[in-house]
């Protein structure tokens, strides 16, 4: 029965202050994580997921079960099956050519450089971060190459014929770099600075010397990307009452006084905050959940991922839900 000065927050009734869990209204188990995802063999991660999840489904309306399956399709894509909470970005030359292949990000070649700290079309806020979609600053020397086409027949060399369409074919060594074109040994291998380049002057980041790039690159279940993200998870996480007492500013590292590593090593902190970002973002005006409702799993990757990266992926998690959830 509820009283006076009694509330429902976060999964718990609070009664006089005094927290009481509430059952999830769509309860998953171990047993239906494991074989949703059955590649990831970290069972402490899997059992860390569900608790999480049955704490705060309700409050996220996670409470049907199409709802909840999109949910972990998109999560689970996002992370490789709910392994990898910080993006990658060790990329092969090749891999490098074919994903951002394009003359605005000529910096990525040996023998041209993008103005290091200024962006260009667009406006920056009063602590250096930048409002809006810009690119780098002008390529010294003019960059040779105006189409992704051209840039991956130079990189395969134009004698071999490589056109989009046979890139994969003739260039079959992923580590080849041996074109006219070549990517520079900075933005590959296991401490690459590539996201400094290609994440530069748009989503918050300022220019490639800021660093932005790499510090704002996917952290968490919901692979959160670039530094406005960061702060307006931010900002929904500080605006709830739950968390009153536990204030977390992810645009800042722990050593600036923030939270941003928590987003990597705190499974619950890195998930709420992609419920936070669930429950906000919208695409086509329609949220997570009613875009979930109406099965759309194209708009839903959109709205997850910006693209359409991994809409197989998200595909395949979404069926394995489906057959391993319950109906409750």
């Amino acid at each position: 029965m509820k009283g006076e000065g009694d509330d429902r927050i976060e999964g718990h009734w609070i009664f006089r202050k005094v927290a009481v869990p509430v059952d999830p209204e769509f309860p998953i188990t171990t047993d239906q994580l494991s074989k949703i995802f059955p590649n990831n063999k970290d069972t402490a991660r899997i059992r860390e997921v569900v608790e999480v999840l049955n704490e705060l489904s309700n409050v996220f309306e996670l409470t049907t079960k199409g709802r909840m399956a999109h949910f972990l399709a998109q999560i689970g894509a996002e992370t490789g099956g709910l392994a990898d909470l910080d993006e990658s970005s060790h990329y092969s030359p090749r891999r490098i050519v074919e994903l951002f292949g394009l003359p605005k990000y000529a910096d990525l070649f040996q023998g041209y450089n993008s103005e290091p700290t200024e962006c260009v079309g667009v406006a920056y806020e009063s602590d250096g971060g930048t409002l809006g979609k810009g690119r780098s600053g002008p390529v010294s020397p003019v960059f040779l190459y105006d189409s992704k086409l051209k840039v991956f027949q130079a990189y395969g060399h134009p004698a071999t014929g490589i056109t989009t369409a046979n890139l994969r074919n003739k260039v079959t060594d992923k580590s080849y770099n041996s074109g006219i074109l070549k990517v520079k040994e900075k933005h590959y291998g296991s401490d690459s600075k590539l996201f400094d380049v290609t994440y530069a002057c748009r989503m918050g980041n300022a220019g490639p010397s800021s660093g932005h790039g790499s510090t704002f690159k996917g952290k968490g279940f919901i692979h959160l990307t670039g530094r406005w993200t960061y702060k307006k998870v931010s900002e929904l996480w500080n605006a709830d009452i739950l968390n009153e007492n536990n204030k977390k500013y992810f645009h800042k590292s722990r050593s600036e006084g923030g939270h941003l590593e928590d987003l990597i090593n705190d499974v619950e902190v890195a998930l709420k905050a992609s419920l936070y970002y669930w429950r906000w973002k919208k695409y086509g005006g329609k949220s997570a959940n009613e875009l979930s409702d109406q099965n759309d799993i194209v708009s839903l990757t959109k709205l997850v991922n910006g693209g359409k990266n991994g809409i197989d992926d998200r595909k395949i998690y979404y069926k394995n839900a489906l057959n391993n959830l319950g109906d409750k």
